[in-house]
């Protein structure tokens, strides 16, 4: 490992572990005549696999395991054993979530326990985990199923398990069914979402001449980055449902781009050479992202893939010290978000925040490139600055 020339940064303190494979699971519910159909969706990365070089590509082979027990009675068990492909060895170290499988299966309304077993067929390691269910009797407990949140994906619609959206993100594409008494016609069928101040930020409202499978696209454009609670509610007369859930919206450069192009200029003067500045600096409106997109893609380590690792840790470490460092400033234009951008997670981190006849400091190691940063919080008001390096 070594320090990257400038127009680079410097990707590697980091040791991936091949242990134990790790991954999430999301349920949702829907009504299937009389019984409820699970649907499972599981999610995992790829640094926590083991991958096996191939003649031009990279495999990690994985089986997951099923089991539905109600009660002590086994009610099923399900098995599946997939692959996964990648084309570099740097797409095998990628942290970036994906999709792993989706599993249904159908029962009786009731209270059940799922084991999830994921085995990496490779190393021979496994994780499972167990969940207690309760599946809801539809038509009479609940009359809303669970809220399948989607984002498009080329021609296709994607189910966001992690219910995470970037700021660039222009639609939110939800899916669910509801399943009102008999009794009841014509509804209203109400949106709302709210922040996390409770400000209202999005609504609408319809009314339904029928029941059945609802398909919807919210806007995202006006809706900067969050946390967000979606309410949706069905009513008529005296009868009234409510179903809610949360999903957030992050940060993204697409976005920044729009809202503030001299920030953007400003973070790429941590890697680009002054030449590259100017000629973004110069760019048109119309010309901004695509000046933006081409001076990434001559930095792509990957160029015969869809991934930019590189790209993708850059700005990966600026929304990790916008969150982490911000204050007066913003964490990218501190001393502490500067380096980290820079040089990644320190190996090491000593601070020292009460000494005696000392003002608050932090010592940062990179023992893999021999530096060492001092930062020092003159004002004691949190905002440390680069003292000393090495």
């Amino acid at each position: 490992m070594a320090i990257c020339a400038r127009a680079q940064i410097y990707i590697g303190a980091e040791n991936y572990d091949l242990g134990y494979p790790t991954f999430n699971a999301s349920y949702l519910y829907f009504a299937q005549s009389d019984s409820v159909r699970t649907e499972i969706y599981l999610q995992t990365d790829n640094e926590h696999l083991q991958f096996i070089k191939r003649k031009s590509y990279y495999t990690a082979h994985f089986e997951v395991q099923l089991t539905i027990f109600k009660g002590d009675t086994l009610y099923t068990h399900k098995n599946y054993q997939d692959s996964m492909v990648v084309t570099n060895y740097n797409q095998t170290r990628s942290s970036t979530p994906v999709m792993l499988k989706a599993i249904f299966f159908t029962a009786p309304p009731g209270e059940y326990r799922a084991i999830l077993e994921f085995t990496d067929l490779d190393s021979k390691k496994n994780r499972k985990s167990s969940t207690k269910l309760k599946l809801p009797l539809f038509g009479v407990d609940e009359f809303i199923s669970s809220l399948k949140f989607m984002k498009s994906s080329k021609s296709n619609l994607q189910t966001v398990t992690d219910k995470k959206y970037f700021a660039h993100d222009t639609t939110l594409y939800l899916y669910f069914e509801i399943y009102p008494p008999d009794s009841i016609q014509k509804l209203e069928l109400s949106y709302l979402i709210l922040n996390t101040e409770k400000d209202t930020i999005y609504t609408h409202s319809e009314f339904l001449d029928s029941t059945g499978n609802i398909q919807k696209r919210i806007p995202l454009n006006s809706i900067g980055p969050g946390s967000y609670f979606l309410e949706i509610t069905i009513h008529e007369g005296k009868f009234k449902e409510l179903k809610k859930d949360d999903f957030k919206i992050v940060w993204s450069p697409l976005f920044q781009i729009d809202q503030d192009y001299e920030e953007i200029i400003g973070q790429l003067r941590y890697i680009a050479n002054k030449a590259e500045i100017e000629k973004l600096e110069n760019a048109p409106d119309d010309q901004k992202i695509i000046l933006w997109e081409a001076f990434w893609k001559a930095k792509d380590p990957t160029p015969d893939t869809d991934k930019n690792e590189l790209k993708e840790e850059f700005y990966r470490r600026v929304d990790h010290v916008n969150d982490k460092y911000s204050g007066i400033k913003k964490g990218w234009q501190t001393d502490r978000g500067r380096i980290f951008i820079i040089y990644g997670e320190p190996d090491e981190v000593e601070t020292h925040p009460f000494d005696i006849d000392s003002k608050p400091y932090e010592i940062w190691y990179y023992f893999q490139i021999n530096r060492k940063f001092i930062f020092v919080d003159k004002n004691g008001i949190n905002e440390y600055y680069l003292y000393y390096e090495e």
